[in-house]
């Protein structure tokens, strides 16, 4: 009687473990479904929160004596209007190590497919007092000529980053 009792105990946490694996499949299909209406795609790690675009690179910290440029993040985003082109914002830190007022100020060219230069991002922390920090947040990345959104076969070429600090 004991082990009739716990193969029907099985039976029935098997039967509930499939119920539940069906359950979740159906969620992560509608999740899925909802990404992609709304222009994100909750299964990938890359993504952020809702709306904020995939990340197209994670550049690795710049730190000098003067100044220090930490967790810098590319994202993009289809444009609004033309879903031909794309925008990018940039997260970062910026740390002022210098006895002196700075202006850190990134430019990173674009390519398109043939290699040739489309425009550039230009982005860059505003000025930092001797010793402040500041931090920027999914902001527009513009390019030559104020252009925020391009053709959306021109990539960044992270290998071309070119920093310049005004003092």
């Amino acid at each position: 009687m004991k082990k009739l009792s716990l193969l029907m105990l099985l039976a029935i946490s098997l039967t509930a473990c499939e119920s539940i694996n069906t359950a979740l499949e159906t969620a992560n299909s509608v999740l899925e479904t909802t990404g992609s209406v709304l222009g994100t795609n909750s299964s990938s790690s890359s993504t952020r929160s809702l709306g904020q675009g995939e990340v197209f690179a994670r550049v690795p910290d710049k730190i000098t004596k003067e100044y220090e440029i930490r967790n810098l993040v590319i994202y993009q985003k289809p444009a609004i209007v033309d879903k031909n082109r794309v925008k990018y914002f940039v997260s970062a830190e910026y740390y002022n190590k210098s006895n002196r007022y700075i202006s850190i100020h990134i430019s990173i060219p674009l390519y398109d497919t043939k290699g040739f230069n489309c425009s550039e991002l230009d982005f860059g922390s505003g000025g930092l007092d001797k010793g402040e920090k500041s931090k920027s947040e999914d902001s527009t990345a513009d390019g030559s000529f104020g252009l925020s959104e391009y053709p959306s076969e021109c990539k960044p070429d992270l290998s071309k980053l070119k920093v310049y600090v005004n003092k």
